[in-house]
């Protein structure tokens, strides 16, 4: 139950994230749409200028492309240079920059603004907790596998009778019901 917890907050952040830059443009669209001016300056020197606004980054890079000539370039920055508490590793922040004019349009850490889809993947990482945060979800994940392992040598004798629906779920009471059914979503989730 305890991990149960956290892999239901994992699923539905995770599953948020999966449309994360669809999302993230369609709300800011205002700010991530740009005119089209000629030719985009090239990518290397759209790096340096994000370089340049975060100088003591530990590492930087794309983070996404542009899908359409009227997009933003969207760089993610990793900033530490060693100086942050063991709550904290690493602080991400994100610039987007116009690729023909070089003018960063949006820029910020995630944990300090931006919008709910960046908060939530800080979140999804470390639960907004830094390192202790990222044992969290480190633990859980490790639990989830451990849970895989055992589900799958307590019930290996059903295991391909589940696969071809061929394990009866038992009705008596509600713990053998339950029971069926778990068999059933645990081996068809492992796909």
């Amino acid at each position: 139950l305890f991990n149960g917890f956290w892999l239901v907050i994992l699923g539905l952040s995770g599953s948020m994230l999966v449309y994360y830059q669809e999302i993230d443009r369609w709300i800011n669209k205002d700010i991530l749409t740009v005119e089209q001016q000629g030719q985009p300056l090239p990518v290397d020197s759209l790096y340096a200028i994000i370089r340049a606004k975060y100088p003591n980054a530990s590492g930087t890079n794309i983070m996404w492309l542009p899908k359409k000539a009227t997009d933003c370039y969207s760089f993610r920055v990793y900033d530490n240079a060693g100086q942050k508490d063991i709550y904290y590793s690493w602080d991400l922040y994100q610039a987007d920059i116009n690729p023909y004019t070089g003018a960063i349009v949006r820029a910020g850490n995630y944990r300090d603004f931006f919008s709910f889809l960046h908060w939530l993947l800080t979140f999804h990482y470390c639960l907004q907790m830094g390192t202790p945060g990222m044992l969290v979800i480190t633990i859980a994940g490790i639990l989830l596998f451990v849970n895989i392992i055992t589900g799958i040598i307590l019930y290996r004798k059903y295991f391909f009778k589940a696969m071809i629906f061929r394990a009866p779920v038992q009705w008596k009471n509600w713990r053998t019901g339950t029971s069926g059914l778990h068999r059933y979503i645990g081996v068809w989730s492992l796909f």
